[in-house]
């Protein structure tokens, strides 16, 4: 896989340094310890409240603020302890945070610097989270707001909001975008630990063409949306990261009830809804509404119902993704699609993941209420159902990967199905509906029930139509083969890699050389470009690549217009594997050479241990997911014992990387994800 960031480096540039005073009218300081004039004419003379240097800002203007607390209850004229005072942007007045004022230079790094806006007006929170907690009874019910009027003029950039404690009377906690708002420009903010009796612990917004980059949201807290709740349209946020927020209701990090929105580069991790949308909840109820994700990473979410993400109403698109440990205590471990049924509304897949993810029902995906939903280069692996002890006639057990029924259409091309576990399905558990299977491979499923390790129709409710595709022994009974179909192994790189366990990321899950799947496809079958995965203006031409990013269609095809089954196309210049070769594995190093890096999936930095029985010369290079040598992180004798080594992801894009560690001859491969 390789995700792509859709980021000129004009604009990250943008983001990082904000635009200096040759912009602005005048330059307006603000520093908690400042000693001098007050007046804001210098970091020494700083405004020591932010809502003084606020009041202050005419149009052109720009606040820079240094790292420290500020709250909205501080100020000329403001009442100490007011909780329905908040922090409110200006149009035309830029207010930027992470600057220290220890020296003259004033450098500015907003995670270095931190510069928080604390809805904790008597600064005694403890670390209790919840709607009722008495601590938090004096807080602040928001603290920012962006009022009718504000448009993308007003900017808020390089700050930690935190403490707000949101009533039912007030919607939202950390920042509340209301009704009137127009193309508002957040970025470099981090929300944590905010609550919203009702909606969008973080963040509740009713404004249009709202854009919200390089943020993140950690422990909010919510009725619906525990991080972020949108009734807006046009909603966009890039390179966003939720993790540990929860919700009572739908939604664990963020609902999204407004028309359409973009969500590029993002993810969720650990996030918990305790009705439906572990991590996010779709809901538009507008015609042809849709959510588009790009470059999205689902791990470990959960909910009572479609663990990682809930669409409902409106269409979805997800294009290079990654759903991974996902769970649900009753149905669809990572997503639950329902009433999908408009001509210009369906649920789209491409170059998608689906790893490890667990429920009652339906491990992975559950389709419901007339829903479309197509998987293109889809892997679905080591999902399955937590009932498999319990008889299918509880209606629990169903569906080791999918369960799909109530007339709904499933659409599988070039996808993956292998080690998915059921009482009955063990990939797919069909009951009322239509499945088309084409270039697909199912190999190593197990269902209880016997002869349902792959699919299992009800035989009187589903049609399936399978074409080209792999199995191991034998089609689906049941269902139609409309030729071309093969069976045996389908000779994995390393289906299982070097943990052992199916539906992780080491799994690799490319075809080797001497695979029946290589050249196994039908070229009529793939699909359109639609989403330009190449990025070349084309989305008429067919799909360019695979799963892995390599290209779909090599050597003038091949053979004829043949390609091959599954996610991914077999090419012999992918030399980069999981295996483990040659390593002796003891009581001094027990993971070997090259440990498993920590923490995985990373943002920034991650660490690997380098441990040696000898000092030996050490080479140790990072690999794309493509095979392709990215760079070299070490080349030199490494002493006996233990050693660290360090990946920094800066210029790195997001997506999966092999590390290999030889030396003299072992050798060691290790997968990384890195995610922004």
């Amino acid at each position: 896989m390789k995700m792509r960031i859709i980021l000129s480096i004009a604009f990250i540039a943008c983001l990082a340094s904000p635009v200096q005073s040759a912009f602005a009218q005048r330059v307006i300081y603000v520093n908690q310890n400042a000693t001098g004039a007050n007046d804001g004419t210098s970091f020494i003379d700083a405004f020591i409240y932010l809502q003084d240097a606020i009041a202050a800002a005419q149009a052109g203007d720009e606040i820079r603020v240094s790292a420290g607390v500020y709250k909205p209850d501080q100020g000329q004229g403001i009442e100490a302890g007011a909780q329905n005072i908040a922090f409110i942007l200006k149009n035309n007045v830029r207010v930027i945070g992470g600057y220290s004022a220890d020296d003259s230079l004033a450098q500015r790094d907003w995670k270095m610097h931190k510069t928080i806006l604390s809805g904790d007006l008597l600064s005694n929170d403890n670390d209790s989270l919840a709607f009722d907690e008495p601590t938090r009874a004096d807080n602040s019910a928001n603290v920012v707001r962006l009022v009718p009027g504000t448009d993308s003029t007003a900017m808020l950039q390089g700050f930690t909001i935190r403490g707000a404690q949101g009533t039912a009377d007030s919607q939202g906690g950390g920042m509340q975008v209301r009704f009137g708002v127009e193309s508002a420009r957040l970025s470099q903010l981090h929300f944590e630990r905010n609550v919203a009796v009702e909606n969008g612990g973080g963040v509740f917004s009713f404004g249009d063409n709202v854009r919200l980059s390089e943020a993140s949201f950690k422990q909010n807290l919510a009725g619906r949306g525990g991080a972020f709740h949108s009734a807006g349209d046009n909603l966009t946020l890039l390179d966003v990261h939720f993790e540990e927020n929860k919700s009572t209701g739908n939604g664990g990090a963020v609902t999204i009830f407004g028309k359409n929105a973009w969500l590029t580069e993002v993810a969720f991790v650990n996030n918990r809804a305790e009705s439906w949308g572990g991590a996010l909840y779709f809901d538009p109820r507008f015609n042809g509404s849709y959510l588009n994700l790009r470059g999205a990473y689902f791990a470990n979410n959960s909910a009572h119902t479609s663990g990682a993400m809930h669409i409902t109403h409106g269409g979805v698109t997800v294009t290079e993704g990654i759903f991974i440990g996902n769970h649900a205590e009753d149905a669809a471990g990572a997503v639950m699609h329902r009433y999908l049924k408009q001509s210009d509304v369906e649920a789209i897949y491409t170059n998608v993941s689906f790893l490890g993810n667990y429920a009652a029902n339906g491990g992975a995906i559950c389709n419901e209420d007339e829903s479309i939903v197509t998987i293109y280069n889809g892997v679905l692996s080591g999902n399955r159902t937590t009932r498999r002890e319990v008889a299918t006639a509880n209606g629990k057990g169903l569906g080791g990967a999918i369960i799909h029924g109530e007339n709904s259409v499933l659409n599988l091309v070039h996808t993956t199905l292998v080690n998915n576990e059921a009482a009955d399905g063990g990939a797919i558990y069909s009951n009322d509906g239509k499945v088309n299977a084409y270039n697909s491979v199912f190999y190593s499923n197990k269902a209880d029930l016997s002869g349902t390790d792959d699919l299992h129709d009800r035989l009187d409710r589903t049609a399936v139509l399978l074409s080209h595709n792999l199995f191991e022994e034998s089609m689906p009974s049941g269902s139609a083969d409309l030729g071309g179909n093969l069976y045996g192994n389908p000779l994995f790189v390393d289906m299982l890699g070097s943990d052992g366990i199916a539906g992780t990321l080491d799994d690799d899950l490319r075809l080797t050389a001497q695979s029946l799947a290589i050249d196994g496809g039908e070229y009529t079958y793939l699909p359109s470009d639609a989403f330009d995965l190449d990025q070349d203006a084309d989305s008429v031409e067919v799909i360019p690549f695979d799963r892995g990013g390599n290209p779909r269609i090599l050597d003038g095809n091949r053979n004829g217009l043949h390609v091959d089954l599954g996610a991914y196309e077999f090419n012999a210049q992918n030399t980069v594997g999981t295996s483990v070769e040659n390593i002796t594995f003891d009581g001094n190093c027990p993971d070997g050479p090259l440990s498993q890096a920590y923490p995985n999936p990373f943002v920034n930095e991650a660490t690997f241990n380098v441990c040696l029985v000898a000092s030996q010369f050490v080479q140790i290079t990072l690999y794309d997911m493509q095979g392709r040598e990215v760079r070299t992180l070490l080349q030199r004798v490494i002493p006996e014992g233990q050693s660290k080594i360090a990946l920094n992801g800066y210029n790195l894009s997001n997506g999966v990387y092999w590390v290999r560690l030889q030396a003299e001859e072992k050798q060691v491969t290790r997968s990384i994800l890195l995610i922004r």
